[in-house]
């Protein structure tokens, strides 16, 4: 799977700059089908949580060189036992991403870019965006 949500529109499903879909479909075959490529080829990929009092840790695979592209990030929600999503306070930790919100006491799930035309703010050292996901 490669992930195109930083360079499609969000009003068309269908990407106009089709030769860097291209090249991201091509270098995940020579990575994963043909073994000659060794660069990074995937976007972050959420991985698990580690929850401690009321903050969240948030790690994922291919997190190498994990940046925000506007310095911070309000595409994060977390939410308690009673399932009501607020937007958390997001910063970045070597390779994951911590957050805390004031308004859920004991955050039980998280979601990231969760939304019908949200694209992802989470970037790795190959400049490939994040997927969305929601932890339930």
């Amino acid at each position: 799977m490669v992930l195109t949500s930083d360079i499609s529109d969000t009003t068309d499903i269908h990407p106009k700059n089709k030769k860097e879909v291209g090249i991201r479909l091509a270098n995940l075959a020579l990575t994963e089908t043909y073994k000659i490529n060794s660069n990074l080829v995937n976007g972050p990929l959420y991985k698990e949580i580690k929850i401690e009092k009321n903050t969240v840790e948030v790690s994922f695979d291919y997190a190498e060189g994990l940046y925000f592209k506007n310095k911070n990030s309000r595409q994060f929600e977390v939410a308690g036992a009673d399932g009501v999503f607020y937007f958390a306070e997001a910063s970045i930790k070597k390779s994951q991403v911590v957050l805390m919100c004031k308004k859920v006491d004991n955050p039980l799930k998280v979601r990231f870019a969760w939304g019908n035309i949200i694209q992802s703010d989470l970037f790795n050292e190959a400049n490939l965006p994040a997927s969305c996901f929601i932890t339930e």
